[in-house]
């Protein structure tokens, strides 16, 4: 489509290079656009990680535009969706301060896509601040953060709400001769849907990345963070994070809770509080757009006084965090996040003082720097209380949280947080202990050890146990009960193909997620006492740190020489999908003969019929609302359960299917699992964990949500598995579907395994 634009032999005539302005006369044209209205030079304006910029002309209204394109070629079916998507969001922004997008087109034979948008002259806005090269004036600094605000104020308060994700001053745009700025690049942008408030990837520029970004649980709040970079760029006219040499330093920093060193040379000290407030640790202790546009300082006039730094000798140590913009963030009930604490509620946890409030029920009291609580003398609901008043205040705090488990312990916001650092970053750190971080999903307490320490491996049965060999450690997740048996049997695959030692996990102090007690049922399903294999001390001190997926994948597959008795510290990354590829068919089978499930009998399954079951993941959902990722429609599973049933009745066998979900902690209820008991099903609601996975694990054939619940089972599953393309990472020998869809071979596989499978058990 390019509009109203005739494609006639005159419009054919008059795109000759003699016909353009003066300044394009002598560029060549190296293509035109499928209608001809738009042509494009051989003059590049720019080029960036996913996408060439070269200059263009509009012959139906006779101004210069920007051709950008963006290759097909080697991109998977994910990364050509985001950019389906990006061009969608691109043709239904319309705001002046936005980019302004003209039209697009697919080139099918080049295997590329065109995006035709306005082209601003003055170029970026970091180098209209290199080519000053001297303080701006504060007037300057104003109304260029004035019409950056009112960008991003559109893009946040859409009915879709719309992060930036990569703002920086080198993605905003300045006509010279109006000054006027316009945001672009909205190449990383993601539109958050009502469904799902936050989004998860790592992107952006790491100078301007806010610290949940790296945590991959963010919202419009990293937009705001990063405008508080550019205005320190624009007040220092240089990076952020200048003093750092690579992005590893950058990041080690932000997830500390640092500032840029420049930021305590800012003289006016409004600007200076500003950027301290836009890039404080939590996200909602940061203003939003609307909030930084009513402010008084964009209506103030300052005549032509200059925004000047204060040497770096005068510069003060330190600078103090104020409020410029009044906040109340609203604090969720603790005890909400645990049920069974309830029980504790008024002996377990006792504000020392009136003024202290009542952590248990107050939603809007912060907690103060130091609190002391007293404690249950039941040991096992006294650590659950500790563990959980912890998390909620390093949660909550900028800084990080000490704790003393001792009894009537004291809880002191210190310095002693560490966690893992970040996944999209290389980092490989040699004789040394886990770098501290502050994260709010992955946070782990440490205390100063020894760093000689010794280490007592776990000893693992499924891998080797030489004590002359390396021995691998693993850091514990913070996800429920699923995620951390994947992880665990992720690290006992990895350990196993490299043959190495398997050591044990470096323990979080969360023992509870989504109401279920995780050390019971990982000791359940092991055989073994779960306590045994994360009983590491805090922070002992390893002879090797990998964090991040580079660094992993490169030692792995250089065979890195690890030497002999050394300790290796290993933060999975991506979920476990760089390791699932050493999940052989031989360690399953080892694997399914050491766990329990294989012994526990599945008593939902009767007589000969061959049994279906089905995970439909429902418990943790908060509303009824269908996205991609995790609330998979119902009539997705339906669909696959009548691909299978079609199958079965072809080989003349009746088939029984079992649904298994959850309505604990969720939106939904019993009726909304009608629709499955209205096709026959049996439907299993709010069973025990270690009962749902024997059953999903002994079925001959188990379909899958996209939840690491089910994939733990699907690993045991020596017969049939369907499983979702998305996450978690299936096994090659899994049945690979698309949102429900089998095609023609996926089809054929699934009948070849029921058929094989149910001829081997003798069924047939």
């Amino acid at each position: 489509d390019e509009g109203a634009s005739s494609d006639d032999d005159n419009a054919e005539d008059a795109n000759t290079p003699g016909d353009y302005p003066d300044n394009m006369s002598k560029d060549e044209v190296k293509e035109k656009s499928p209608l001809g209205r738009f042509v494009r030079f051989n003059r590049k304006l720019g080029s960036g990680s996913y996408k060439t910029v070269w200059l263009g002309f509009d012959n139906d209204t006779g101004m210069e535009v920007a051709w950008n394109i963006i290759s097909f070629q080697n991109l998977d079916k994910k990364a050509k969706k985001r950019i389906s998507d990006e061009i969608q969001m691109l043709k239904n922004l319309k705001h002046p301060k936005i980019i302004t997008f003209i039209n697009a087109w697919t080139n099918k034979e080049q295997e590329k896509v065109c995006f035709i948008t306005e082209r601003v002259t003055g170029g970026s806005l970091l180098q209209y601040i290199k080519r000053i090269n001297a303080p701006l004036k504060l007037k300057v600094i104003r109304n260029w953060c004035r019409q950056i605000l009112e960008g991003l104020n559109y893009l946040h308060t859409r009915p879709d709400p719309i992060i930036h994700r990569d703002l920086k001053c080198d993605n905003i745009f300045i006509n010279g001769n109006r000054g006027d700025i316009v945001i672009g690049d909205l190449g990383l942008s993601t539109t958050l849907r009502q469904s799902c408030a936050v989004a998860r990837s790592i992107v952006g520029t790491v100078d301007f990345i806010a610290p949940e970004i790296y945590d991959e649980n963010y919202g419009t709040a990293v937009d705001i963070y990063a405008f508080g970079m550019v205005l320190l760029e624009m007040i220092g006219r240089e990076q952020p994070w200048s003093e750092c040499d690579t992005p590893g330093q950058v990041y080690k920093k932000v997830l500390a809770g640092e500032r840029p060193r420049n930021l305590r040379r800012v003289k006016d000290e409004l600007l200076r509080g500003i950027v301290m407030q836009c890039s404080r640790m939590k996200p909602d202790e940061r203003p939003t757009a609307q909030q930084l546009l009513d402010h008084s300082w964009l209506e103030e006039t300052d005549g032509n006084r200059l925004c000047e730094l204060l040497p770096a000798d005068e510069a003060p140590e330190e600078v103090p965090d104020v409020d410029i913009f009044p906040l109340q963030p609203q604090l969720p009930k603790i005890m909400e996040e645990d049920e069974d604490l309830q029980d504790h509620g008024d002996k377990g946890v006792l504000p020392q003082s009136q003024s202290d409030a009542d952590l248990c029920g107050a939603q809007h009291v912060l907690p103060p720097a130091r609190l002391d609580v007293r404690v249950s003398a039941d040991e096992e609901a006294r650590m659950r209380v500790l563990a959980l008043l912890t998390a909620f205040l390093a949660a909550r705090l900028t800084s990080a949280a000490e704790c003393d488990t001792s009894e009537a312990s004291l809880l002191q916001v210190g310095s002693g947080m560490s966690c893992s650092p970040v996944p999209s970053i290389r980092c490989e750190v040699q004789s040394g202990s886990m770098p501290r971080a502050h994260s709010k999903r992955q946070m782990k307490l440490v205390k100063d050890l020894d760093p000689s320490i010794q280490l007592t491996p776990w000893n693992c049965s499924l891998c080797m146990n030489d004590p002359d060999a390396a021995t691998i450690y693993g850091v514990e997740r913070w996800d429920g009960l699923g995620q951390r048996a994947a992880s665990l049997i992720n690290f006992m695959a990895l350990a196993a193909h490299l043959k190495l030692n398997f050591g044990g996990l470096l323990p979080n102090p969360s023992e509870r997620e989504h109401g279920v007690y995780i050390p019971k049922c990982m000791t359940e399903l092991l055989g073994t006492n779960y306590k045994g294999i994360r009983r590491l001390a805090p922070e002992p001190h390893f002879d090797v740190c990998l964090f991040g997926a580079d660094a992993i994948e490169d030692a792995i597959r250089g065979h890195q020489p690890w030497k002999s008795r050394q300790s290796v510290l290993i933060e999975e990354c991506g979920n476990g999908r760089e390791f699932v590829d050493y999940l052989t068919p031989e360690f399953q089978q080892r694997l399914r003969q050491s766990t329990r499930l294989q012994r526990e009998k599945a008593v939902h399954f009767q007589g000969s019929s061959i049994k279906i079951a089905v995970h439909v993941r429902r418990g943790d959902l908060n509303n009824h609302e269908h996205w991609a990722h995790r609330n998979v429609a119902d009539d997705i599973y339906m669909g696959l359960v009548g691909e299978v049933r079609q199958v079965l009745k072809e080989l003349g066998k009746p088939a029984e299917v079992h649904v298994y979900s959850s309505t604990e902690g969720g939106a939904y209820t019993s009726k909304d699992f009608d629709t499955y008991r209205s096709e026959q099903m049996q439907v299993h609601l709010n069973g025990k964990e270690l009962n749902d996975w024997a059953h999903m694990a002994h079925a001959d054939v188990l379909i899958q949500a996209p939840s690491a619940f089910s994939w733990v089972p699907g690993v045991l599953n020596s017969k049939c598995v369907l499983a979702f393309d998305t996450y978690p990472k299936p096994l090659q020998d899994w049945i690979v579907h698309s949102s429900g869809q089998l095609d023609y071979t996926n089809k054929q596989r699934l009948r070849s395994c029921i058929a094989k499978k149910i001829f081997q058990s003798g069924k047939v």
